[in-house]
C-alpha cells in the first residue's frame, strides 16, 4: 500500500510537470501565430534564411520588419525563433 504523503506528492509532482508543459505548448502555438503572416511570400522567406544562413542576423531582422510590418523587438524574437528551430535537431533544413 502506497503511504498516503507519497501519494499526494506524486500528484502534485505530475500537476506541475503537466503545468510546465501546458506552458510550453502555449508558447509554441504563440509563436506560431507569430510568425505567421500572409506578408511572408515564399521569396521573402528564402531571402530571409539565406540573410541567417550567411550571418546577417541584422539584414534578417531589418528585412522582416520591413515585410511584416513588426517592431524591433517582435522582429528580433521572431528571426531567434527561427534561428533556434533551425539548430535544434533541424540542422540539415538550412
Amino acid at each position: 500500500m502506497i503511504d498516503p504523503v507519497v501519494l499526494i506528492d506524486r500528484i502534485e509532482s505530475l500537476a506541475h510537470r503537466c503545468g510546465q508543459h501546458e506552458a510550453e505548448l502555449e508558447k509554441a502555438r504563440s509563436v506560431t501565430r507569430e510568425a505567421y503572416n500572409p506578408a511572408l511570400t515564399e521569396q521573402n522567406v528564402i531571402e530571409l534564411l539565406r540573410c541567417m544562413a550567411t550571418g546577417r542576423k541584422i539584414e534578417a531582422i531589418k528585412l522582416y520588419r520591413s515585410i511584416t510590418g513588426y517592431g524591433l523587438k517582435e522582429a528580433k524574437d521572431a528571426i531567434e525563433d527561427v534561428e533556434r528551430f533551425h539548430r535544434v535537431g533541424n540542422v540539415d533544413r538550412f
